[in-house]
């Protein structure tokens, strides 16, 4: 292989090869190339030998690596194989096939969706669906980073959904503490990712309102739906959970 002092001149003017791949060595960094392709994509490659096999690691394509950037870079992996027995060509195999949230949220909805109530099944489903996977899908869990959690979480704010930004953080939170149960990274990225203020939603009829439905329910043309409204306003459950309520669950 040809061995040149290379700069980013020579790297930008190498011509591309008509099949195959040509590498150019580095003469001052021992190991450091450069591979072109016959596309003319130029990366900086590291040739180097761990547990006594030959390994080569992309470093990064050239321009956005420039040769100072790549001897740098080069410098620092050798280093880290010689003292630290790494192999980062083998590490970028393993990231390669590492997990993603796409992945997560199938394992998710596979292990835990199936225990909750139907509506929050529905309203996890939509969420991952809509916002999580579009989004962040496609990025390996342990690299997903705070800063993910809160592009994701404002981007939801921005087009006005506040509080619909705060259930889809909290559902990231139960994701991200399934994938630590998983043993798939050891801390949760969502933790810390502020919530947005939202006003208190609740109020409760004065006693002329109360009067008023009482009144429409006594004449409401259908009394089972009448009578549904009558145990909401005795007894404050959920409507959902009255909705679904069967008979034996009373005691009359």
């Amino acid at each position: 292989m040809k061995k040149r002092m290379l700069t980013d001149q020579i790297v930008r003017a190498l011509p591309p090869p008509k099949s195959g791949m040509s590498v150019v060595r580095d003469e001052k960094v021992r190991g450091l190339g450069v591979r072109v392709l016959p596309s003319g994509t130029r990366s900086f490659v590291l040739d180097y030998t761990a547990s006594g096999r030959r390994r080569i690691y992309t470093i990064g394509k050239f321009p956005e690596f420039t040769t100072a950037g790549a001897r740098t870079r080069a410098t620092e992996l050798k280093d880290a194989i010689k003292h630290r027995g790494a192999d980062p060509a083998r590490e970028a195999e393993e990231a390669r096939g590492a997990p993603t949230v796409e992945d997560l949220c199938e394992r998710f909805k596979e292990d835990h969706i199936p225990k909750l109530r139907p509506s929050t099944q529905s309203d996890y489903l939509r969420m991952m669906d809509k916002d999580i996977l579009p989004r962040l899908g496609k990025r390996k869990v342990a690299s997903t980073k705070r800063a993910d959690i809160e592009g994701l979480h404002r981007a939801i704010k921005d087009r006005g959904a506040p509080t619909s930004a705060n259930f889809c953080l909290a559902l990231c939170s139960k994701l991200f503490n399934f994938a630590i149960d998983l043993e798939w990274i050891e801390k949760n990225p969502a933790k810390g990712v502020k919530r947005n203020p939202v006003e208190a939603r609740a109020r409760y009829l004065a006693k002329t309102e109360i009067l008023s439905l009482t009144k429409s329910l006594n004449t409401y043309p259908d009394q089972n739906i009448a009578d549904l409204f009558r145990l909401l306003l005795m007894t404050g459950a959920r409507r959902g959970e009255t909705r679904s309520a069967t008979w034996d669950q009373f005691n009359l």
